[in-house]
């Protein structure tokens, strides 16, 4: 897989899990307790994909920022030899 693909998909599957993580927090508001999912367990698992997104996008971001800077460095080295 191209380095640009599974990036790509690494950005929509971290915003598919803040998102995915936001509406399970707000629905466990909305919930009447039917004895089915506790609003306390949406809840839960709403935090959990909210802050599993966001750590998964942030490492995305700097996994990116690292490699333009390590290109940088590179074209560096190359240009001074």
């Amino acid at each position: 897989m191209k380095k640009a693909t599974k990036l790509k998909w690494m950005i929509i599957c971290a915003v598919v899990m803040v998102i995915s993580g936001i509406i399970l927090i707000f629905s466990s508001f909305f919930v009447p307790p039917l004895g089915e999912i506790a609003p306390s367990v949406l809840t839960a698992l709403g935090e959990f994909l909210t802050f599993s997104g966001s750590l998964f996008g942030l490492n995305t971001n700097y996994r990116i920022k690292m490699a333009d800077y390590e290109e940088e460095v590179d074209n560096k080295l190359k240009n001074n030899t």
